[in-house]
């Protein structure tokens, strides 16, 4: 995943360490949009992009709006975040995602202020797998776009969490500032990896089986075969003797999509 961001306090730690926990991500790293634009051959090296304005404007908002939608219409998945709809100076994105149909939410001169904690609507969606709270400050006024749909809606009125298709692609946008200056907690991060879960295609990462307890004089093993070589053709499972964790790939570097198995018991006392 690349994080593209204009904070000018230095990388927004927070919700990338959020990011980095979920289940499957393997890489997390940052683009300082304030001084430059990534090219889509940057961007097309990552599943998924999340690209907010936090603080600092955007270095080129026209170029930045147009290579999200060229990354878009590839296949990439892109969420996008405050203030990037708020229509001040260069903070807000232009360009073909802003204008031509991709974004969920239109732009919005207003702020909310107050702390808030959304509800969320549609709990059974891929979104919301595994949220249980979304707070924050400082949010946005925005209203959902044309055929953009949301999950998450906050109390004092606007969208929190949305979706919307364009050109047969899905792009999500979070109206809160996930930045260095402290304004939300919960579980953003989760709905960010839970994007790529979706619009990949990976489905919902199984629940971990309870480790059973031990029985006396018996060891166990836990082994996973993990692989990254995509150019080879092998099967994993076949290295693997039952009842072993295995892994398979699933759509790009970032995701893994476990199939866990009750550990192997081996016979040798200990």
């Amino acid at each position: 995943m690349l994080i593209v961001h204009t904070e000018l306090s230095g990388p927004p730690t927070a919700i990338h360490d959020q990011i980095a926990r979920e289940q499957g991500v393997t890489e997390v790293e940052f683009w300082d949009a304030h001084r430059s634009t990534p090219t889509l051959q940057v961007l097309q090296q990552y599943d998924i992009v999340f690209a907010f304005d936090a603080g600092g404007d955007w270095n080129d908002p026209l170029a930045m709006g147009n290579v999200l939608a060229d990354y878009e219409d590839g296949g990439g998945v892109v969420v996008v975040g405050d203030a990037a709809w708020y229509n001040y100076y260069h903070w807000y994105l232009e360009g073909r995602w802003m204008f031509d149909g991709y974004s969920p939410y239109g732009l919005t001169i207003q702020n909310l202020y107050d702390f808030n904690t959304a509800c969320i609507t549609d709990k059974s969606h891929p979104l919301m797998a595994g949220v249980n709270e979304l707070t924050a400050q400082n949010r946005n006024g925005v209203t959902l776009a044309s055929e953009a749909t949301a999950v998450a809606l906050w109390t004092d009125g606007p969208p929190a969490v949305a979706y919307k298709t364009n050109n047969d692609r899905m792009a999500v946008g979070i109206n809160a500032p996930l930045g260095n200056t402290g304004e939300f907690s919960a579980d953003w991060g989760r709905v960010i990896v839970n994007a790529g879960r979706w619009l990949l295609n990976c489905g919902p990462l199984p629940t971990p089986a309870p480790t059973p307890t031990p029985t006396p004089g018996v060891c166990q093993l836990r082994v996973l075969i993990a692989y990254s070589d995509y150019a080879l053709d092998f099967e994993p499972d076949a290295l693997a003797p039952p009842n072993i964790a295995r892994t398979r790939h699933c759509a790009g570097r970032l995701f893994r999509c476990l199939e866990r198995h009750p550990p192997a018991v081996c016979t040798k006392p200990v």
